[in-house]
């Protein structure tokens, strides 16, 4: 198994506190989601206005980005 596998399987983001089982995050490293555009993403995604998330307001604000 790869590093970067493991990484994935590791992710403390897949975690979904609500009813403790996993999440299928398409959250990557970079700030990209995976799943951008789709409903889980637009409604579902704790992370959508988070730093993590690239093209938000606190990602923005983190890297310098003006809007």
């Amino acid at each position: 198994m790869s590093a970067e596998q493991d990484y994935y399987d590791d992710d403390p983001r897949d975690w979904d506190e609500e009813d403790g089982d996993d999440i299928d995050c398409g959250l990557m490293p970079d700030g990209q989601c995976l799943k951008a555009g789709s409903e889980e993403c637009d409604f579902e995604c704790p992370y959508r206005n988070s730093e993590l998330f690239a093209g938000s307001p606190a990602w923005c604000r983190k890297h310098g980005v003006k809007s």
